[in-house]
């Protein structure tokens, strides 16, 4: 074969291809099944993980409104005690005025 010469294409005829089309079929919807369940799958994933990741907040929340709910209480307790310490507490240097 020269340099110059183009490779020739041989034709096929229509029934052949579309033959051929037929014999093909069956595996790409194979193939797109396939597809189509790993995108399901990938799909099923991300939303179990925006799930954690909301129950993961709540869980959080809940944590820092306890924590809160701690610190109100303690601050009423010793707010409770602050009262009754100055309520008995009487200053000794009143004794010394004239």
């Amino acid at each position: 074969m020269v340099a110059s010469e183009e490779p020739k294409i041989s034709k096929v005829s229509k029934p052949m291809m579309m033959h051929a089309i037929r014999e093909s079929l069956p595996f790409f919807d194979s193939w797109w099944q396939h597809m189509e369940a790993g995108h399901q799958m990938k799909l099923k994933l991300m939303q179990e993980e925006s799930n954690n990741a909301k129950v993961l907040q709540n869980l959080h929340v809940e944590a820092f409104n306890e924590q809160i709910k701690a610190s109100k209480a303690k601050f009423a307790h010793y707010q409770e005690r602050l009262r009754q310490i100055q309520g008995t507490f009487e200053p000794q240097f009143l004794a010394a005025a004239p």
